[in-house]
């Protein structure tokens, strides 16, 4: 079982104020379409392709309330370039200067 985190996008009816995830009104497979033959420009710009493109618009009728609504998905995608990390140079730690192991001499087995 998952615990919703707070982060996590929900769909709220507009009447009843009934949460929804995503998943359970969107089909991945239509959101997210599916493109086939893709023709890119030299530039490596997509140019023109087939199949279906993204669906981000869906009706739902909740189910507490009976309210037919309209759901519009409005995603952004964040890139970043991943750094390779680098194990050929020499890291180092300072160490503390004074280092004392405490024995209780009174505290014999």
């Amino acid at each position: 079982m998952i615990i919703k985190d707070k982060k996590e996008p929900v769909i709220i009816c507009p009447r009843c104020g009934r949460e929804y995830l995503p998943a359970e009104i969107f089909i991945p497979k239509a959101f997210f379409g599916h493109p086939e033959d893709i023709e890119r420009t030299p530039a490596g710009k997509i140019d023109v392709y087939e199949g279906s493109p993204m669906c981000l618009t869906e009706e739902y009728k909740c189910d507490g309330c009976d309210l037919s609504f309209e759901v519009t998905a409005d995603i952004k995608f964040k890139v970043k370039e991943k750094v390779k990390e680098e194990f050929n140079s020499v890291y180092a730690s300072s160490i503390p200067q004074k280092i004392a192991l405490f024995e209780d001499i009174n505290d014999v087995n």
